[in-house]
């Protein structure tokens, strides 16, 4: 049998040592951002008819949709329904149907302030909240990525680009590899798939009503 030095293990000692407090920050850092499994998204409505699939699963007749629309997920919603769900606090989130969306997490209170979500197809309306005020949401289209602070703003990937409204605020949007633009209340931006410069216009009427409804959901 090899003897093991004494020193050794004292060296073994201390690196377990700097493990377990490690864990322990890590563990601390979680609970302050209040991210300890990530809770699901409440559905405030739900209008229309189909079957939605999450993560590629199809969820006939819709009973668990809301303990699986979490932090991450992929929903898919069919062109027969629109579905709005909040994050009480932080995001509300109208996805209009036909829509391809990852859901975002909720920032940290003090770290992990940035989250993002991805947007395949279709359209999303967000309204920011109070508790989101100093975070930033980056939606990430094929054709842009647009970034949003506070406010309220509609966000659509189309076949021939993306197009970004703001009711309330302001946000920030660019297609990749590009500077970004600012998009201010009450207009429109599209971003082109291809090399075209942005074209810019009033927002539309149905984003304009959508977005005020939008806002006042609680």
């Amino acid at each position: 049998m090899v003897p093991v030095s004494l020193e050794r293990i004292a060296l073994f000692r201390r690196l377990l040592a700097l493990l377990v407090i490690a864990a322990g920050l890590a563990s601390i850092a979680a609970l302050i951002n209040g991210r300890l499994g990530g809770a699901p998204w409440v559905i405030l409505e739900s209008e229309g008819s189909g079957i939605p699939s999450v993560d590629g699963r199809p969820i006939p007749h819709g009973e668990d949709l809301p303990a699986r629309i979490r932090p991450g997920a992929r929903l898919r919603v069919p062109r027969g329904l629109r579905l709005v769900i909040r994050d009480a606090g932080a995001l509300s989130m109208e996805i209009v149907p036909g829509t391809d969306v990852t859901i975002p997490r909720r920032p940290g209170r003090w770290w992990g302030r940035r989250v993002t979500c991805e947007l395949e197809g279709g359209a999303i309306r967000i309204a920011t909240e109070p508790g989101f005020r100093g975070a930033a949401l980056a939606v990430i289209s094929p054709a842009a990525r647009v970034e949003i602070r506070s406010g309220r703003a509609a966000i659509a990937a189309e076949p021939r680009g993306t197009r970004v409204g703001v009711l309330e605020g302001s946000a920030r949007a660019a297609p990749p590899g590009s500077p970004p633009l600012t998009v201010t209340a009450g207009t429109e931006v599209f971003l082109y798939n291809v090399a075209i410069e942005p074209s810019s216009t009033a927002l539309g009427a149905e984003d304009r009503e959508a977005l005020n409804r939008l806002g006042t959901r609680r």
